[in-house]
Order: C-alpha cells, then structure tokens, then sequence
C-alpha cells in the first residue's frame, strides 16, 4: 500500500514523498495430514537427514528441519531405534518387488540376461544420494541392522540365484544337494561388486566413468566365467541327501 505525505526539503519548502507499506502478511493455513502422510513425511526427511550426518545425529535437529517438535516425532516412533528400524523396512523389505524372483527363474531367458536385468532393477531405485549413503551408515552401525539386512530378502534371491546357477552349470539341484555355504558367499560376492558402483559414487564422491548398464553387464559376465570351477568343488565335497524310501503301500 503507498501512502503520498509531505516532507520539507532543505530549503524549508514542502515537498510530496510516497511512502511504501507493505500489507500485513497472512497467516498461512495449515493442512492437516492423515497419520500416514505424516509418518511418510518424517520417514522421507529422515533419509535425508540421515544421509548428510549418519545415524548418530540427533532427532531434535531433524524435527526442527521438518518444522515440528521432537514430541511429535515421537508420537510415530517410541525412540529414536524404532525410527531407523523402520528407515530399514522402508528401505529393504518394502522395496523389494516379487517379480525380480519370477524374472530370475524363466529359463526361457538366458542367466546373463536374468542376472543383469535383476541388478539394473534392483539398483534402479537405490543408487541416489540418500539411500545409498543411508543404507552405509546402517551397515556401519550395528545394532542387528547388519544381521537383518542379510537375513531380509537377500537371504532367499542368494538361494534363488545359486539354484538357477546349479541349472546353468548342469550340477545336481538343491533338493539333492543343499546350498552350501561358499555358494551363498559367492553370490554375496556378486552383490558387493554391484553394490560397490553406489558406494563409491554417494560415499566416496567418485563417479564411474562408464555407464552402470554397461558395468553392471561386465560384472555379471566375468561373474559366470570364472564361478563353474568354484561350484563344482562346493557340490563335490558334499554329499547327496539320502532318499527317502517309500513305505509299502497296504
């Protein structure tokens, strides 16, 4: 609003100046959130800020960033362990889709093709800023964090995976010879060098100079060439589940 008033000037004449006021400000309206937009709100902002100071950093900070109190944050997590776990579940469990394991298994498609179209699936989402410096701290943290990461999914896609293996290298199935140990370590393997590609990205600040597509596929391929040798020695060394005879019908 401009208002004109007089003003003397230097010689004792009278002289106009406007003068600006600017209008009272209006207070915003607040939208109410449902419980479930607002546990989605600190759950997002939680990533972030999580991402930038690790697990360690304080909630109060983080209640001021997203402009309520540490009470209220509270309220949808009882401590500051239930809101990491739940960070966890967000971020593992609820992201993992069932159609990777049917993927992975039609055979009409060949290993290489599965493998590498799993890895750009499951990388799809998890290579950002936030997840992938998020999911560091988890793993540094402890707290049986590390313990459920490896019993989550990722336990049943390394069986699934040394399954499909067995087939692709004509070796006897599972239901003959159980997994063993140093095949799951194997597809562990596998992983890590995927997963190395966010990390060194997010974490480290280097960037690969080549496409994920491109390395994610190389990955793979070497993974394939060099894993029979290692295969064959786990199955021979352990020995075939014994039949189950079958009980003489009366």
């Amino acid at each position: 609003m401009r208002r004109i008033l007089p003003k003397e000037s230097a010689s004792g004449s009278c002289i106009l100046a406007i003068h600006v006021t600017k209008a009272p400000n209006k207070p915003k309206s607040r939208t109410r959130l449902t419980p479930e937009a607002r546990e989605k709100m600190i759950l997002d902002e939680a990533v972030r800020y999580f991402a930038e100071y690790g697990l360690n950093a304080p909630t109060r900070e983080l209640a001021r960033r997203l402009g309520v109190t540490q009470p209220l944050i509270y309220r949808y997590f009882p401590n500051k362990e239930r809101l990491i776990e739940r960070l966890f579940e967000q971020l593992v469990a609820e992201r993992w889709d069932p159609e990777w394991e049917s993927e992975l298994v039609d055979r009409k498609v060949p290993l290489a093709n599965r493998l590498t179209s799993f890895f750009l699936s499951y990388t799809s989402y998890l290579f950002t800023y936030e997840h992938m410096r998020t999911f560091f701290f988890m793993w540094l943290a402890g707290d049986g964090l590390r313990e459920r990461f490896a019993g989550s999914p990722n336990r049943r896609f390394f069986r699934l995976i040394a399954k499909e293996l067995r087939q692709e290298f004509r070796l006897p199935s599972p239901t003959a010879i159980p997994i063993t140990k140093i095949e799951e370590e194997l597809v562990w393997g596998l992983l890590g060098s995927v997963m190395y590609l966010g990390i060194r990205e997010f974490v480290f600040g280097i960037a690969p100079r080549v496409s994920k597509r491109r390395l994610v596929r190389a990955q793979v391929s070497i993974f394939l060439k060099g894993i029979k040798p290692e295969l064959e020695a786990a199955v021979s060394n352990r020995k075939p589940r014994p039949r189950r005879s079958k009980k003489p019908t009366a």
